[in-house]
This record gives structure tokens, sequence and C-alpha cells, in this order.
């Protein structure tokens, strides 16, 4: 029976090639615990499903079209729509791909250990001379810099749109505890506008007159900080209104250049 040219398993050698050289082990695990197979007494309970993916199991059993369904609600994407740059390999990365390479155009039909090859590869890795092992080490850095481009280019073509969905699927994956990623930020979009007491630090800071009267003579930044809320908690109502009203100015000026902004983008996607 022809082998392929190569296996070990089930692994492939992209699976070594996210470890280090010092990371050159197969984990194999046996069979299930035979608890695992026990029987649960009584009825399983039923985790009720947000109202889009009830739709979904809905429109699937009555035989409806789903993208009727899908247009219906308003919840989270089932799964990210975007496609960023690959991760790019590490210089230790890069030497492990050259090696199979070598080793596969060797041995034709032969099949290849990746265990075993990753393990080697490691331990000829670290022994290296520096010169040849700086020629991997600058392929890495260029590879880097290479995603680092790719990856602003590629940030820079989304729109207000695709971060929106994005974000409403990373903050439903947070809630179901499958993902710990935070929101993404629209580089191009309007800045928030700070709040009224942001505004009030703003001006102890550069106010000298101000400065003098909160700070006096500290230096320490952390103190500072205590002193300038406490004076901000001292202020009477009619001291704090100017503050108010520019945060208000500035708040209404991000909401009209927010709506400027998403129109631009939704009228140049539709061109598009």
């Amino acid at each position: 029976m022809m082998q392929p040219p190569f296996s070990v398993g089930l692994v492939s050698p992209f699976d070594f090639v996210h470890m280090g050289p010092e990371s050159t082990s197969l984990k194999h695990s046996g069979a299930p615990p035979a608890s695992s197979f026990k029987r649960r007494r009584g009825r399983p309970r039923k985790e009720s499903l947000p109202d889009h993916e009830a739709a979904i199991k809905r429109a699937i059993k009555a035989g409806e079209p789903l993208q009727e369904a899908l247009q219906m609600t308003k919840g989270p994407p089932l799964k990210s729509r975007l496609r960023p740059p690959k991760q790019p390999l590490t210089s230790w990365q890069l030497y492990f791909m050259d090696e199979f390479d070598k080793l596969k155009t060797c041995s034709h039909r032969e099949s290849i250990n990746v265990a075993k090859l990753s393990s080697e590869a490691g331990q000829r890795y670290a022994n290296l001379p520096d010169d040849v092992k700086q020629v991997y080490v600058q392929r890495g850095q260029e590879a880097r810099e290479k995603y680092e481009k790719d990856l602003a280019a590629w940030h820079a073509q989304l729109t207000p749109e695709d971060i929106r969905l994005e974000n409403q699927f990373r903050a439903a994956q947070r809630r179901l505890g499958k993902s710990r990623r935070g929101n993404m930020r629209d580089p191009n979009a309007p800045k928030r506008p700070p709040p009224a007491y942001f505004l009030f630090l703003r001006a102890v800071r550069t106010n000298p007159d101000m400065r003098s009267d909160v700070f006096h003579d500290e230096r320490d930044s952390l103190k500072q900080s205590a002193l300038a809320s406490a004076k901000w908690r001292s202020m009477s109502l009619e001291e704090k209104r100017p503050f108010y009203e520019q945060a208000e100015r500035e708040k209404a000026e991000y909401v009209r250049q927010r709506r400027e902004y998403e129109e631009s983008h939704s009228k140049s996607k539709d061109v598009m």
C-alpha cells in the first residue's frame, strides 16, 4: 500500500511550525476516562438560544430562506467576516520549514516523522553559527515588517460598518466566555471628546494661575491628580458650568463629524 509523502498520524508539519525549538515533543492523549461515558440522569436542560440563532433554527426547520431570518433579527454576527493578513513566521519557524522542505524532497515517498524532525531541527537551530542564524533572523524581521505594513493597509480600508459588526461579534464572544479580545478602534474616525472633568484638568495644567492654585508646589503626578480631584469636588455648579458647556459643544461637534464620516464611507462603499 502506497504511503503518503509525510505522515505522523493526523499531525501536520504546520502544527510544529508554531512551536519553539525547545518545545518539540508530541503529547498523545489516550482514551477518555470511563467517567466521561456515564449517562446523566434526568432530561438534559435546554439552554436558551439568542434571538438570531433561534430565528435561524426556526427557518431551517420550516424550510424558509435564511436570508429573511437574518434580516429580521438584530443579533450579533455568528462569525467574524474580517480576514486580516496572516501572522509572519519567526526565524525558528522559517528554519524549520526549510528543513522540512529539504527532507520532503529527499525522502520522496517515504514517510516523515514530523515530531522527530522538529526535535532534531530544534537542536540544529540552537547550534547554528551566528552568521547562518542571522540570515533567518533577518528574514524573520523582514517578514514582520511586511506584515505590519500589510496590516496597516488592511486596517485602513475597513469601513465603520465592518468595525461595528466585528465589535458586535467580539462582544458576543466575550459574553459567552469564548474570547477576551477587546473591541477594534477605527483610527480614521473622529475622536470622542473629553468629559467636563478632563477639560478642567487640561485647563489646570495649561493655565499657570490655575496650576498654582490647585497644585501649589506639588510635583508628584499622583498627588497632583488627587489635588485636582479634591478641587473639582469642592467647586460649585456655577464654577463648573464653563467646563460642562464646553463639553456639550465638543460633544455636538463630535456627533456631527461622526455622522459625516459614516455617511461618506457608506457612499463610497455603494459606489464600489
